[in-house]
């Protein structure tokens, strides 16, 4: 997912993303990606809460968020530690190019990877 805008990523704005994501877990673990723009400085704290909600519900082989915004790294590695504390296998790495964390997906969907 592109997110250039702050509201982008409010959890009314991820509905459809959701039920994607909700059909592609049938099937197996998805990994997602978040590109997030320079236009998008932070994220309240909605953002995080609402995606810990979502993957106690579904199951995620990775989560990657691009981004050079050093508050939106924080609070993806917040949400890294919070998955963590919550028990769950799901990987969370940040990166500063989408090129980064396409590759670090492509690894995890990899047979050596599971």
């Amino acid at each position: 997912m592109t997110y250039r805008a702050p509201e982008e990523l409010e959890p009314e704005a991820q509905a459809a993303l959701v039920s994607a994501l909700e059909r592609a877990s049938l099937t197996a673990p998805p990994t997602i990606l978040f590109d997030v723009g320079p236009g998008v400085a932070r994220v309240s704290m909605t953002v995080p809460t609402f995606w810990l909600g979502v993957t106690d519900r579904l199951s995620f082989r990775g989560l990657a968020v691009v981004t050079k915004s050093t508050l939106v790294r924080m609070a993806a590695n917040g949400f890294r530690l919070a998955t963590v504390a919550r028990g769950k296998t799901m990987r969370v790495a940040v990166f500063e190019t989408l090129d980064e964390a396409k590759a670090w997906a492509a690894q995890l969907a990899s047979p050596a990877a599971a």
